[in-house]
């Protein structure tokens, strides 16, 4: 199984964390520790899981445009739309 999961520099995160505070970990570093524990369960479970990295302009962009907000499940549906986007391209 493919999997796509958004991956946030540090000040992207911060930017991320002041849209959607509620949602977010307390720190960068508890995010980071929480997402790599992520992938090395679903890895484990024989999932390909693959880091798309997420601009948080490029994002609100993307919630205005599809009417919804920066929760965690627009956030999945995002990285999901840039990993096909990313395979469409390989495709050419």
């Amino acid at each position: 199984t493919l999997m796509a999961m958004c991956w946030f520099q540090k000040s992207e995160w911060l930017a991320l964390k002041e849209i959607d505070p509620e949602s977010m970990d307390e720190s960068y570093e508890e995010w980071l520790k929480n997402a790599n524990r992520a992938i090395s369960d679903l890895r484990a479970d024989g999932a390909q899981v693959k880091k798309i990295a997420v601009r948080v302009d490029e994002l609100q962009a993307w919630c205005k445009e599809n009417r919804t907000k920066p929760d965690s499940p627009t956030r999945s549906k995002f990285a999901i739309y840039k990993l096909q986007q990313r395979l469409a391209l390989s495709r050419r």
